[in-house]
């Protein structure tokens, strides 16, 4: 590709970086980045799913250790909310927030690793036991 005094015109693109969509994406592609980078071995690669599973709910885990791993709560059901009730890998008394979004949810996991929460018609978290600073500002 030809450069030219302004740059490499293959390096700009025409997105409005400042639009709530391209925000979004730059935030999940900093979590996947601070959370999903050490996947690759086969230890890391495994993930978990709660049984029996529960309709309208995609939930599992996954991750090598405790600051790495994410579990991931999604509904799909486009008008009524869900109760996520499931037993997780996470210890007792773990305090999970929702690494997507800046907001006071915290999850606390109850015993055996039970997790309870509420989530709403299309909804999707991304439930961390600490955020880690490479997040991009919120949305």
């Amino acid at each position: 590709v030809r450069t030219t005094s302004q740059g490499n015109p293959a390096d700009r693109d025409n997105f409005d970086i400042t639009s709530a969509t391209y925000r979004h994406i730059a935030r999940l592609n900093a979590l996947r980045r601070a959370y999903f980078a050490g996947f690759g071995s086969a230890a890391c690669d495994q993930v978990g799913t709660p049984l029996p599973q529960i309709e309208d709910l995609l939930i599992f885990w996954r991750g090598c250790d405790v600051q790495g791993r994410v579990t991931v709560v999604a509904n799909f059901h486009t008008e009524e909310p869900r109760t996520a009730s499931f037993y997780s890998p996470w210890d007792e008394g773990t305090k999970l927030k929702d690494a997507q979004e800046d907001s006071s949810l915290e999850v606390v996991v109850q015993s055996s690793g039970f997790i309870s929460l509420l989530v709403a018609p299309l909804q999707a978290m991304i439930l961390v036991s600490g955020a880690r600073n490479s997040r991009p500002c919120r949305v």
